[in-house]
């Protein structure tokens, strides 16, 4: 049962600028770059049935991966430059977004948020929390200070902290690197602003080297198939009937 609590205080401070920002690629979607049991096993079956193959997504297309990386300033009038080592970048967009995250307390009163907290929505202890002692305790008073969560005491317990921060979505597009031996898709996103810069090297998706190498066409919603045989398989020989003496072949 969740255990009462209050916010005590809210604080957004200006930031020092040498905090700068947070660099992150959008992750790939769940499954790009793998290729499932089950759709092998339809894949197995379409060829055997002439029905139509699965479709999978490799990430990749004739133009390369794309892929996006997010931009997370502390500051939302940051000004900060910014390119890439290898592709195109589209026009970046921002929007702010709703974050949820679950603070853990360990016998500890003081926490933090992953994303620059822009604006709180609600903080609070979806659960129970424990003392030193591991007694069942109510949830102290919580306060927020910039991206620090506070409790009034030191306790083990989880709080639940919704907060909006301001994200700058940059889509980018790398192709291939055709004189490259490895690493066709290597790149860098980096970003620079008064008092530092970062670099964000580009994971492509599973597989898509491999793909590369071996002149794989791997599109994103391409279709997995068996390739045909070029010989069929030799049909089975006749029937046999072997007899077999007790006493002489089973000694």
């Amino acid at each position: 049962m969740p255990t009462a609590s209050a916010i005590t205080a809210f604080v957004r401070r200006p930031r020092p600028v040498n905090r700068g920002l947070i660099l992150e690629q959008a992750p790939w979607p769940k499954g790009t770059g793998r290729v499932s049991r089950l759709q092998i096993i339809l894949a197995a079956a379409a060829r055997l049935f002439g029905l139509e193959p699965p479709e999978i997504d490799c990430g990749v297309d004739g133009d390369g991966l794309h892929t996006a990386v997010y931009v997370y300033p502390y500051d939302p009038d940051l000004a900060y430059g910014f390119g890439v080592t290898h592709g195109t970048l589209s026009r970046p967009i921002r929007a702010y977004v709703t974050q949820r995250e679950l603070v853990s307390f360990s016998l500890t009163s003081e926490e933090s948020v992953e994303y620059p907290l822009q604006e709180l929505v609600s903080v609070d202890w979806p659960d129970e929390v424990w003392s030193e002692e591991g007694a069942v305790i109510t949830g102290p008073a919580l306060s927020v200070d910039g991206e620090t969560v506070r409790s009034a005491a030191p306790i083990y317990g989880t709080a639940e902290v919704i907060y909006k921060t301001l994200r700058i979505t940059h889509g980018l597009q790398i192709p291939a690197r055709d004189d490259a031996v490895e690493n066709v898709y290597q790149s860098a996103f980096w970003a620079n602003w008064a008092g530092g810069v970062k670099l964000l090297p580009i994971k492509p998706p599973e597989g898509a080297e491999e793909d590369y190498a071996f002149r794989i066409e791997c599109t994103g919603g391409s279709i997995l198939q068996f390739p045909p045989e070029d010989d069929p398989p030799p049909a089975p020989s006749k029937d046999r009937t072997i007899t077999l003496d007790y006493c002489e072949d089973f000694k």
